[in-house]
């Protein structure tokens, strides 16, 4: 059995995805409360902090690939890291 539904339809929430929803937002949020390393600026360690949350749902799919990748378009602005008319 490969733990399908009875569809063949991978079930809603899987350990893995719970998982990885809350490893990610754990991550991000630990980056975000961390200061800066020497010589990398703040925009940067957002971005950076983004790309690792980002990576982790993608790998976890703790939620949908084409809702992550949207995830910039509205943390870079609130971050600092681009204005919203630059990431869009």
């Amino acid at each position: 059995m490969t733990g399908l539904a009875a569809n063949g339809a991978e079930p809603a929430f899987t350990a893995r995805r719970r998982i990885g929803l809350w490893l990610g937002a754990a991550v991000f949020l630990l980056i975000e409360a961390l200061p800066a390393p020497a010589g990398l600026s703040t925009a940067g360690w957002h971005c950076a902090a983004v790309a690792l949350l980002i990576a982790i749902w993608w790998v976890s799919e703790a939620i949908p690939l084409s809702a992550t990748a949207l995830l910039p378009i509205g943390l870079f602005p609130i971050l600092g890291v681009l204005p919203l008319g630059d990431t869009v």
